[in-house]
């Protein structure tokens, strides 16, 4: 005989978190819905890189058949460089899993089934999530292979996880710590709060002066 677990006070409590988390997140993801300010709203620290403009057509692109978002997802999960990626901690979100792994600007699920508008959110969440996964893939093996030419020990631990925090920021992933799996609520409250974390940590002349010299 099977015997189903019990749910616990966690169980219940996880999915009032949740269903809270999208029911007050639907009117962002509505503004944010054919905007295509990824670029420079979360982007613009990378100003400097190509990449950052490079990736714009795909990010177009990718509004329309959802094909293409899976199909640019796949090529990042088979570089050579992915492990590397995962090692440096690199924070890739994504379209449709849980609400804290989605970009802030579409931590709801609701949006998407409004009959009509919905159509737009899943086509904005998409381009958004294709860009900004693509550009931080983009810059990170740039810079990994300017190591390699420079014959730099690119497998130092700390030296990844140093660029993949930068990178997270760089792209509007704050980490907001202890705090991360509260990023729901925390959006829904503090209006992307991720991205306010990051522009702070980016504005600090010591977190500079803290970073390896490479």
């Amino acid at each position: 005989e099977i015997v189903k677990p019990l749910k616990t006070n966690k169980d219940w409590y996880d999915k009032l978190k949740e269903g809270t988390a999208n029911v007050l997140n639907v009117p962002r993801a509505l503004m944010t819905s054919a905007d295509v300010s990824a670029p420079f709203r979360q982007g613009v620290f990378l100003v400097g890189h190509k990449e950052l403009y490079t990736n714009m057509p795909r990010m177009v692109k990718a509004a329309f058949p959802s094909e293409y978002h899976d199909a640019v997802w796949s090529e990042i999960r088979q570089r050579p460089t992915y492990r590397w990626m995962q090692r440096a901690g690199i924070s890739f979100s994504s379209v449709d899993g849980p609400l804290e792994s989605r970009e802030e600007a579409f931590m709801s699920r609701l949006a998407e089934k409004i009959p009509g508008i919905g159509r737009v959110v899943g086509a904005s969440n998409r381009a958004y999530v294709t860009y900004l996964n693509r550009l931080r893939a983009d810059v990170f093996d740039k810079i990994l292979y300017s190591w390699k030419d420079l014959d730099v020990d690119y497998r130092n631990t700390g030296r990844l996880r140093q660029l993949g925090k930068f990178i997270n920021a760089a792209t509007g992933r704050g980490d907001l710590g202890k705090y991360n799996d509260a990023a729901p609520l925390l959006s829904a409250t503090f209006f992307s709060p991720r991205l306010q974390m990051s522009r702070l940590m980016l504005l600090n002349p010591v977190y500079y002066m803290r970073m390896d010299p490479l």
